[in-house]
Parts: structure tokens; C-alpha cells; sequence
């Protein structure tokens, strides 16, 4: 997970959970946790997503009242666009956990993916009122308000969530964003530069790729009209 929200860095993140994920199986083959943290390794460290889909669904076979595997599991598919049954999923885990704020992210994830931002920024209130340090949730609001052009409120929230990620880059580039869309060149030019820098360049911005702004479109959108294109072109971005 740390390396999915780019905590550390993805090859040393991923090969220690990807071991620890295949010696936890290899020791008991009927453990759900064991198959749980396979499947999410398979699909966001190796992008082998049937090998994952079979992971997380013999893990809820072997204990259907373990609330991450589905959790994940929604995850994932989100991550792949099937959103109808990622929802499923997270309300399996909702049932079976209905007071976590993580479960909440990942709702709230599900529905910006499927352009529901008012339904966004419901699940997002409700899972800051569980926990208002949760830094996903205000990643997702801040995210669903730039969505309906809410700029000053996006900053807002994804200001906060840079706080409490400690400046990881997955929270920097989307801040970047909500500053260029909203016309402060100052600012998404700062962040950009500190996600260029090579300390935060070896993270990444997650495995997940949460916001799906690169570098190069918040860079085009930070300059003046017209450049935007050339942008996109330029060795910098």
C-alpha cells in the first residue's frame, strides 16, 4: 500500500509485499489474508488482473467476513472502469465494516471515476465525520470539487491532503492541477517543479495513478493560452 500512494518507492515497496504476499500462502494455503494481499500485488504491481480477480475472489471464499479482500477487490476494479461491480464490492466491505473511512475512499473513489461528484462529496463528508485527518477523503473532495469547477474549494481540501501525505507526489500533482485549471501559474509552476525534482521522481505518483494528471497536461494548462500544445512536447514534461 505505501508504495500504491507513493510512501516509498513502487520497486522496493512492491518486491517486499509481492514476498511477503507468496510466503504468507505458501505457509497456509486457506488463509483469506494471504490471498487478499496477493491479488492486490498481482494487479497493481504486475498488472496481471485475472490472476488478481482469482486471488480476491478465493479470498473471500475462504473467509467471507474478512472486510479488505472486497475492499481491494472494489479497488481494483474501480482502478479497471468496472465500476457497477467495484461498488458492489465496497458495499460488501461497508456491511461488514460500516464505520471505516478507508472503505469510504474507496467509495468516494468509485463514484469520481464514474462522474458522480455530487454522490463524491457525500461519501467524502460522511467518512471525514468518521475521520477528519483521513487524507484520501479530502484527496477525493478536493478532486470532486475541481471536477464542478469548485476551484477555491479544491485547493482547499487537496492543500490538506498534501499536509497530511507528508508532499507525496500523489497529492502534489493533483494540487498542481486545481492551481493551473484555477489560473495561479505561480503555484502549479512550484509544484511542479518539486514533482520533477529526482527525490520525488523516484516515488512516482502512485501505482494507482489516483488523479490521471501527467505532468506534461498540468504543465501545458500552467502556461499562458496557446503554449499548451507545445507543452506537451517539451523534454521538461
Amino acid at each position: 500500500m505505501l508504495s500504491v500512494y507513493s510512501v516509498i518507492p513502487p520497486k522496493q515497496g512492491f518486491a517486499r509485499a509481492k514476498a511477503a504476499a507468496a510466503a504468507a500462502v505458501a505457509l497456509d494455503p486457506e488463509l483469506s489474508e494471504g490471498y487478499t494481499s496477493r491479488g492486490f500485488i498481482l494487479a497493481l504491481g504486475d498488472w496481471r488482473w485475472s490472476e488478481a480477480e482469482e486471488a480476491f475472489r478465493r479470498a473471500i471464499e475462504l473467509n467471507p467476513a474478512y472486510w479488505v479482500a472486497p475492499y481491494w477487490y472494489g479497488l481494483v476494479l474501480t482502478h479497471c472502469g468496472r465500476f457497477a461491480e467495484a461498488e458492489q464490492q465496497i458495499r460488501n466491505a461497508q456491511q461488514l465494516e460500516p464505520l471505516s473511512p478507508a472503505i469510504l475512499h474507496a467509495a468516494a473513489w468509485n463514484s469520481v471515476a464514474a462522474g458522480r461528484y455530487d454522490e463524491a462529496i457525500d461519501r467524502c463528508m460522511k467518512g471525514l465525520e468518521i475521520d477528519p485527518q483521513f487524507p484520501l477523503l479530502h484527496y477525493w473532495l478536493g478532486t470532486a470539487y475541481q471536477a464542478q469547477s469548485r476551484y477555491t474549494e479544491a485547493i482547499e481540501e487537496l492543500v490538506i491532503a498534501v499536509q497530511l501525505f507528508g508532499r507525496a507526489p500523489l497529492a502534489l500533482g493533483p494540487l498542481a492541477s486545481a492551481y493551473a485549471v484555477a489560473g495561479n501559474r505561480t503555484e502549479a509552476l512550484s509544484l511542479l517543479e518539486e514533482l520533477q525534482a529526482p527525490a520525488a521522481a523516484a516515488y512516482g505518483t502512485g501505482a494507482m495513478n489516483l488523479s490521471g494528471n501527467t505532468t506534461a497536461e498540468v504543465f501545458a494548462l500552467a502556461l499562458p493560452h496557446g503554449r499548451g500544445s507545445e507543452a506537451l512536447s517539451e523534454p521538461r514534461a
